[in-house]
């Protein structure tokens, strides 16, 4: 299992925040597919032919990226054919690193709650940070406690 490791971390926050610090657009109310193709000012049936598809085909695909049922591959099909790049990312809404943090803290706490020990807070925030430590940048943070 590969560890991540710190650089790496560093290296992907800030690719997140670049993305984060672009001009994010919602999705138009009758989807980017029918949204390109009005203000090119072309028809449904002449970009069924570019895409190699039937026009009732053409009407289902702008119908399912309306209704988030289409994949990832025709929708890059067609934004080739509209002569646009087909742009797919995650944007986390927190940092990497305190979702890690966080779980890391929950998983530790709801183990050391569970054992029934007998320990003053202060020694549970000891042990959290024990725990926390060894399990860091594991994959098995992830698992079910």
């Amino acid at each position: 299992m590969k560890k991540l490791k710190n650089v790496d971390l560093i290296h992907i926050e800030q690719r997140l925040d670049s993305l984060k610090n672009q001009d994010l657009v919602a999705r138009p109310p009758r989807g980017w597919i029918r949204f390109i193709r009005e203000a090119l000012n072309m028809s449904s049936k002449a970009l069924a032919k570019r895409v190699g598809i039937s026009p009732n085909t053409m009407s289902e695909t702008e119908k399912a990226e309306i209704e988030e049922a289409i994949t990832l591959r025709k929708l890059k099909r067609v934004a080739d054919n509209l002569n646009c790049d087909f742009v797919y990312y995650f944007l986390p809404r927190k940092p990497i690193q305190t979702m890690l943090d966080d779980r890391l803290r929950y998983i530790t706490e709801q183990k050391i709650r569970n054992s029934n020990l007998e320990l003053s807070e202060e020694e549970i925030e000891k042990l959290i940070q024990v725990e926390v430590n060894e399990l860091l940048y594991n994959k098995k943070m992830w698992d079910e406690i």
